[in-house]
């Protein structure tokens, strides 16, 4: 993934989402 093709608030907003539900969906592959 090359940083340069993401803009700055995507970034964000993913790490919004995706933190919070990172357990859970740790969990689930295990």
């Amino acid at each position: 993934m090359e940083v340069g093709s993401l803009d700055t608030t995507d970034i964000l907003e993913s790490a919004q989402f995706f933190m919070p539900n990172f357990g859970t969906f740790w969990r689930g592959l295990s």
